[in-house]
């Protein structure tokens, strides 16, 4: 039996150098997806598919660039989405851009911080965002 979800906005955040579009390439690789460590950063949309359950997910990594965040939720506004996953600063015009995309889609708004850590401890809390993100999508 397939659950049927609201919108979501999954925002993931943190100052410029804290690894947001590393974590969300992990969330990625958990899907079983990989995408080229070049160029950087990913906007796509796709359908996938955990059990009986589908979803329509997009996928915005650059999170730094105002202009590339409108861009990028203007792609996502273009086609059918469930979930969009995208990137930005903890706050500031790219967090409210995500925040306004967010209300006029009437879509659930969830934050998830990638806060700055010490250098040994870097990926491991990339991996546990990265788990943390992907309970959000189903």
């Amino acid at each position: 039996m397939t659950r049927t979800i609201e919108r979501r906005v999954i925002l993931v955040c943190g100052p410029a150098g804290s690894g947001k579009t590393e974590t969300v390439r992990l969330f990625l690789e958990s899907l079983g997806l990989t995408f080229p460590k070049r160029p950087r950063d990913i906007t796509v949309l796709m359908r996938v598919q955990k059990d009986d359950n589908s979803r329509n997910l997009g996928i915005a990594s650059a999170g730094e660039e105002p202009e590339i965040v409108r861009k990028n939720l203007r792609f996502m506004n273009d086609y059918n989405w469930d979930v969009v996953v995208c990137a930005a600063k903890s706050q500031g015009v790219t967090t409210n851009e995500v925040r306004k995309f967010a209300d006029s889609a009437r879509a659930e708004l969830i934050p998830v911080l990638t806060p700055k850590v010490a250098a040994h401890e870097i990926e491991a809390a990339q991996r546990r965002i990265a788990q943390k993100i992907a309970t959000y999508v189903w």
